[in-house]
């Protein structure tokens, strides 16, 4: 595999192999699934599904999907809490 030129700059073949092969370790895929879903964009969090945001000081609140967005949860959706959680397992 060769290096791939992006936007951002050139991805080396070693690291392009790395987006490939899904990753063992836990912390890995939970960022990885929280990426699947939201976005972070400044300081709001945007569901990938239907659009909608919510700034990081509405957080207490739960998420405003739009109308019929289907990556809504019954229970409510917190993407920044769920990013608090994952964040705080980070190494030292």
């Amino acid at each position: 595999m060769s290096d791939i030129h992006t936007p951002f700059g050139v991805l080396e073949a070693e690291d392009a192999r790395e987006l490939l092969i899904p990753p063992a370790d836990g912390l890995d895929r939970q960022v990885l699934a929280h990426a699947r879903r939201w976005q972070a964009v400044g300081l709001f969090v945007r569901c990938v599904a239907c659009g909608h945001s919510q700034k990081a000081s509405d957080s207490a609140r739960p998420f405003p999907h739009g109308p019929g967005c289907r990556a809504s949860s019954a229970d409510g959706d917190f993407p920044w809490r769920e990013l608090a959680e994952i964040l705080r397992q980070l190494p030292r």
